[in-house]
């Protein structure tokens, strides 16, 4: 290492050593022409609008990017357990919060309930959710014929709209109340799914989200009308363990404070929007299996770790004085963080499974899929469209929401 040079090494630190991701994959004739097609376009603008911009001294990415942002975690809640009791945050609590992005591991359901909860769930799962799918019939189908269904983090999202016992749980105070502490009065929950990680799982590779536009044009959440507010602070995640977590079996790990610099997420978003310009950055010699890999290899885990490289490439500061923690949890234990840390997971290489639910949870400042009719899903089979006429959210606490937010009622 180069002196002054960053060392992120920690940051690979748990995974596997990265193979050939390439290894195995085969395309088809239209397949392999279309990546051809792409790395010719690649090469075009590099030799186009890439050296005309070198020739004026702009740099694409940094433009894009528009220089390195600091966000910063501001409380809008005002109940402290100090004064409120219950289990409200406390004043060093939310202090720690506003600091790291993080507040727990902290006690949700007593541990016997959640590992019954957890039971059930994965029953729930086997019954293929009694035919429940907040997308629709047909991404069911499509779950069904692309084998999705047997995973339940995808088939296992938004149930709660569905199932009475896992929208009690978003109602516990246990929940609720840490939540006002930090957002206020009014509080809904706008996206639940599981995080399962089965014996042999990889880890999950660290990565960024606030508005989680992943392929969409558009963010699905974003600062309703002319509300401004950080994207750190526009929605926070609760991570509920329903089974017993170690670093052994896939932990959460974080990267306390990371919230402040973006780039990370933003660099992801290019990439999908503008494919071309981003990989005229890249090395001539990479293009084609870069192509390859984002639009063909089978494996999530290896695009994402290969966008972090290359982010990393780009931005050598990134998470320069990042510390790393994991958080083992028994079950029915949770923490609360800002999806705007980066974060990932450890893999599982124990017998035992690792089951935890997460709620996305945000304030009335939010909207919601707001001015959509449709998004996309992204399938093994190829993305296919969907309504989200039936993404509703809860209203935990409180009583406000965004006006133009789908609303759920209780199920039966």
């Amino acid at each position: 290492m180069r002196a002054g040079e960053i060392d992120h090494s920690r940051f690979f630190e748990g995974f596997e050593s990265a193979g050939d991701p390439l290894d195995g994959l085969h395309l088809s004739p239209p397949e392999r022409l279309l990546v051809s097609l792409a790395a010719s376009l690649v090469h075009v603008r590099r030799e186009t609008v890439g050296r005309a911009e070198s020739a004026l001294g702009i740099d694409p990415i940094a433009r894009y990017l528009g220089g390195r942002a600091t966000h910063e975690i501001v409380a809008q809640g005002c109940a402290r357990r100090e004064r409120d009791g219950g289990h409200y945050l406390t004043k060093d609590q939310v202090c720690t919060f506003e600091r790291d992005g993080v507040v727990g591991p902290f006690p949700i359901l007593p541990r016997d309930e959640a590992l019954a909860l957890g039971r059930w769930v994965r029953d729930l799962h086997e019954r293929e959710w009694d035919g429940n799918c907040a997308y629709g019939a047909r991404i069911h189908r499509a779950f069904k014929a692309s084998g999705m269904m047997r995973d339940i983090n995808h088939s296992g999202q938004y149930q709660a709209l569905f199932q009475p016992k896992l929208w009690q749980v978003l109602r516990r105070p246990e929940v609720t109340q840490p939540f006002v502490s930090l957002l206020g009065p009014d509080v809904i929950c706008w996206r639940q799914q599981f995080f399962d990680k089965p014996p042999g799982a990889q880890g999950t590779f660290w990565h960024q989200a606030s508005r989680f536009r992943v392929i969409s044009k558009k963010d699905r959440i974003r600062p309703g009308g002319s509300t401004a507010i950080d994207p750190a602070m526009l929605q926070y995640t609760l991570w509920l363990a329903l089974e017993d977590v170690s670093d052994d079996n896939g932990s959460l790990r974080i990267a306390p404070g990371s919230y402040r610099d973006d780039r990370l997420e933003r660099l992801a978003e290019l990439i999908v929007a503008e494919p071309i310009k981003a990989m005229s950055t890249l090395p001539s010699d990479v293009v084609a299996d870069t192509v390859k890999l984002l639009r063909y290899g089978p494996n999530e885990f290896d695009k994402v770790r290969a966008l972090f490289q290359w982010v990393l490439s780009r931005c050598g500061d990134l998470f320069a004085d990042s510390e790393l923690r994991s958080y083992p949890m028994k079950a029915g234990e949770g923490i609360i963080f800002t999806s705007l840390n980066v974060h990932g997971s450890y893999a599982n290489t124990t017998p035992r499974g690792r089951l935890a639910f997460a709620a996305r949870v945000t304030g009335p400042h939010t909207a919601v899929y707001e001015g959509w009719t449709k998004d996309t899903y992204i399938l093994p089979t190829g993305n296919v469209d969907h309504s989200v006429a039936g993404l509703k959210c809860i209203q935990m606490a409180g009583e406000r929401h965004y006006g133009g937010n789908r609303m759920a009622r209780a199920p039966e």
